[in-house]
């Protein structure tokens, strides 16, 4: 980032700027990961007939208060991987329901 924006000739911002940027990404992926989450789970269970909301908000609640959650909100990954996990899988689920129904 720094050399592109050294060949941009613009100003770098500070190490502290960064990691507040990459801190608000990652936060927002854990968000997202766990809508995502919720929706799976909310796919999941009503298609096998159950009540699915309370589950499912359940679910959401449990990933974002486990143990592990400092790794999503530190300069990993893991947030991103789930949230791209979690959406591969609700995207696998719908398709294979629409395949089911059509």
């Amino acid at each position: 980032l720094r050399l592109a924006l050294a060949l941009r000739g613009q100003e770098c911002p500070s190490d502290a700027a960064l990691v507040l940027a990459g801190l608000c990404l990652n936060v927002a992926a854990a968000c997202l990961a766990a809508f995502a989450l919720y929706c799976l789970s909310l796919e999941v269970t009503t298609k096998a007939g159950g009540e699915g909301k309370a589950f499912a908000a359940l679910c959401a609640v449990l990933f974002l208060l486990n143990p592990a959650t400092c790794f999503f909100v530190a300069l990993y990954s893991e947030s991103c991987y789930s949230f791209l996990t979690f959406s591969g899988l609700l995207c696998l689920v719908m398709g294979l329901k629409s395949l089911r129904s059509g």
